[in-house]
């Protein structure tokens, strides 16, 4: 199974008690064409919260300075390696978002997220994350046919 790891980058949004979430449009590479958050592989010689931000200034062009780890997401697929996802949500950092040849980052409003755009899983968990505050201990196993459809998954969080 592969170490990978997923940032969330939040700020206040232009309605008053709002959040807007940063999501980057993938411009290669697996999952080419979907938004997601900012992330990637863990290299062998670095821990997984050196990895996320690696990956953070890598497709994002941004440092997290404030972040927590909100728990993993295991993705299981028929025809390739497993997946574990290390979940971190990133409430400050430094420098400004930048397009990188990976990545085109763009501010979402929570109540506009582009689903249609994006990996089938990610409501399922994400919504879960929502009600409970963005505090967790996730725990989501996804289950994917070939083509990448999701088949089944399982909840095993944990409320804090």
């Amino acid at each position: 199974m592969k170490l990978t790891t997923l940032c969330l980058f939040f700020r206040n949004g232009s309605k008053s008690n709002s959040l807007d979430l940063l999501l980057g449009l993938k411009k290669r590479g697996f999952g080419v064409g979907k938004y997601n958050g900012c992330g990637g592989k863990v290299e062998p010689n670095e821990t997984i919260e050196q990895g996320a931000i690696r990956e953070a200034i890598e497709e994002f062009g941004l440092e997290p300075t404030k972040y927590y780890s909100i728990g993993k997401l295991e993705f299981n697929y028929v025809h390739i390696d497993s997946l574990e996802c290390h979940i971190y949500v990133v409430n400050e950092w430094k420098g400004i978002e930048t397009e990188s040849d990976e990545m085109k980052p763009q501010w979402f409003s929570l109540d506009s997220l582009p689903y249609e755009s994006m990996w089938e899983d990610f409501p399922i968990w994400f919504n879960y994350l929502k009600d409970q505050d963005f505090k967790s201990n996730m725990d989501f196993k996804f289950y994917f046919d070939k083509n990448f459809k999701l088949l089944d998954h399982k909840n095993d969080s944990k409320p804090l």
